[in-house]
């Protein structure tokens, strides 16, 4: 199977869409996070789940940016 022809083949979407939709939960995470720093009531439990939130996005940004890539050169 080409690219192209993946790119319309939902066994190959379906897993990027998954990975929007893990990007949006966790980018409302993060948000609900800034709103905690923001009132002051950061504790280290919060800390340590809002540097979780980060990793998780940084990590399947970088993953799912590099896929596009490929998705784009065609």
């Amino acid at each position: 199977m080409t690219l192209p022809t993946m790119r319309y083949d939902p066994r190959f979407v379906q897993p990027m869409r998954d990975e929007h939709e893990q990007l949006r939960r966790l980018f409302a995470s993060l948000c609900r996070y800034r709103a905690t720093v923001g009132a002051g009531a950061l504790d280290q439990a919060a800390a340590i789940g809002r540097r979780r939130v980060l990793y998780r996005l940084y990590t399947l940004m970088k993953v799912n940016l590099a896929e596009e890539d490929l998705y784009l050169q065609v």
